[in-house]
């Protein structure tokens, strides 16, 4: 699979984000990160991230298309790849995990 971004450089660093507003025009970003089964041009103007994932990781986010495109294209959430990857500063899962824990807890004693 192969990360066409601008940001390729500097994904395994910082790891994936999620597409923000565009700066000029009315659309709406598409949601996730794109990927494709189409390897980089032998141009000097293009590169691309190589990343390898199982398939049963990026089966579910194909995105189906109907058209003659010669390569297939995966739509994934940022924080699936950042966490299949081991992409970015640090792991926030288990933060996010101890967070939730907290929040039921409080929840539980405000109840009567």
């Amino acid at each position: 699979m192969y990360y066409h971004g601008y940001d390729h450089g500097s994904v395994p660093e910082q790891g994936f984000t999620e597409p923000g507003p565009p700066m000029y025009g009315q659309e709406k970003p598409k949601p996730s990160v794109e990927l494709t089964c189409r390897p980089p041009r032998t141009t000097a103007y293009e590169s691309a991230l190589k990343v390898d994932l199982p398939e049963e990781v990026v089966l579910p986010f194909e995105w189906a298309q109907e058209s003659d495109w010669y390569w297939r294209v995966f739509r994934m959430p940022a924080a699936v790849l950042n966490s299949s990857l081991r992409y970015g500063a640090s792991d926030h899962s288990d933060l996010a995990d101890g967070m939730g824990d907290e929040v039921d807890d409080d929840l539980d004693e405000e109840r009567p």
